[in-house]
């Protein structure tokens, strides 16, 4: 555990020395807490389930690139290449283990955005992760995940996309087909859509306090070493999955122009965890669990080191950094 996290600090350090390299653009670093109330296991009487853990990680640009000559009618084309490098630790509590175990998540996503013709994005996301507890990581195993969407704005008031990402959203790797749409109403509210799974609706609520209400699905994997905590006839490392869906209201308070605190309570539904095989969609299940209802608190210190508030707003690329990256698991 000690390995992992001096090789996060190394590997972040390293990043930002990077990101000053380069001109103030899009960038952000974070640090993130969260909380679940402990739970009823519906299924198996008398017992419960709790999960709470920190994360930090970055959102660094590396490489910006504009094609053409900027006109009255349509702006040049613009490549942007960005680094989002993380790592997150939770603490995890089920009563009929005989320990609590500390899931770990490093991950890198290298991030690519194209706008071209003024109506026109392309934006392409691939990650590389572990998804490891206390024991597994000295022995991990890498996975992958990727987006891709096309978006373009029909009007200043409404804008469609589609794509494909693979993800593990859903407690399990599947590729899922992406389709959505956004509704601008006014100069900063708006309303996205993306199907299969996900409303969100943002507005400003002061000039420093701003307010997004969203349906979402949260969910991941972890390997989990087995130990004697579930039975002695299981092998040796198993998955746990987790998934819900999540029903909130995300509160954003600006304290400078580049620094802001997150606050986002929200209720969980349709709750589910196991633990399988270490394989895919058709791997075997040993424990299937359905949860009660929960609660879920997120605090979230967001800073922006490299913001130019004006150039920002101007960038079309901005709304790639958006309530999409939920679904998408970026």
């Amino acid at each position: 555990m000690i390995r992992l996290l001096f090789s996060s600090i190394l590997m972040v350090c390293a990043y930002v020395g990077m990101a000053q390299m380069q001109p103030p653009r899009l960038g952000q670093v974070y640090l993130e807490t969260y909380t679940q109330n402990r739970q009823r296991i519906t299924d198996v009487p008398g017992e419960t389930y709790r999960v709470s853990g920190m994360s930090f990680g970055m959102m660094l640009p590396v490489y910006s690139k504009t094609f053409g000559q900027r006109s009255d009618t349509l702006p040049p084309s613009r490549l942007v290449f960005t680094i989002h490098p993380s790592v997150s630790y939770g603490l995890l509590k089920i009563s009929y283990l005989n320990q609590e175990r500390v899931l770990m998540n490093p991950q890198l996503t290298i991030g690519s955005y194209y706008t071209f013709k003024q109506k026109n994005m392309l934006g392409i996301n691939l990650r590389a992760m572990l998804n490891e507890d206390e024991f597994t990581i000295d022995n991990p195993k890498p996975r992958y995940a990727f987006s891709a969407l096309y978006s373009r704005r029909v009007t200043p008031m409404f804008s469609y996309y589609g794509g494909l990402a693979y993800s593990y959203v859903f407690g399990e790797g599947q590729l899922l087909p992406l389709f959505g749409a956004r509704f601008s109403f006014g100069k900063r509210a708006r309303l996205n859509i993306v199907l299969p799974l996900q409303i969100t609706y943002r507005t400003p609520l002061s000039n420093k306090l701003r307010l997004m209400v969203y349906v979402r699905p949260q969910g991941g994997i972890n390997r989990f070493e087995n130990r004697l905590t579930i039975s002695d006839s299981l092998q040796k490392v198993l998955v746990f999955r987790r998934r819900s869906v999540l029903v909130g209201a995300s509160f954003s308070f600006r304290i400078k122009n580049n620094l802001a605190v997150v606050v986002d309570p929200s209720f969980l539904f349709a709750q589910k965890i196991s633990f399988t095989e270490d394989e895919g969609a058709g791997a075997q299940k040993f424990i299937d669990n359905d949860l009660s209802r929960g609660f879920q608190l997120r605090l979230m210190l967001v800073w922006r080191p490299w913001q130019n508030t004006l150039r920002n707003q101007q960038h079309p690329e901005n709304q790639t950094n958006d309530d999409d990256s939920f679904l998408l698991g970026f």
